[in-house]
């Protein structure tokens, strides 16, 4: 279960994430998950678009306090 507090912080995270996908001209994606890398120490932001290239699943990896580390990256 997530609690309100965990919530909002996950909302923050795909917000940003989707901001940099659509800065990185993806028209049309959906999220298709959000998990916290422990080796990284980041969030990856995954996504799926039929839009543009044969790479379909997107991953945008965000630091703990939601700064875009290292773009977008193709899974």
């Amino acid at each position: 279960m997530l609690d309100k507090d965990k919530l909002q912080e996950l909302v923050e995270i795909a917000t940003k994430a989707s901001e940099k996908m659509i800065t990185f001209g993806y028209p049309d994606f959906s999220l298709t998950g959000i998990k916290w890398d422990e080796e990284e120490n980041e969030w990856i932001v995954s996504f799926y678009s039929d839009y543009g290239n044969e790479n379909n699943y997107i991953g945008v990896a965000l630091t703990a306090s939601g700064y875009v580390t290292t773009g977008i990256y193709y899974e």
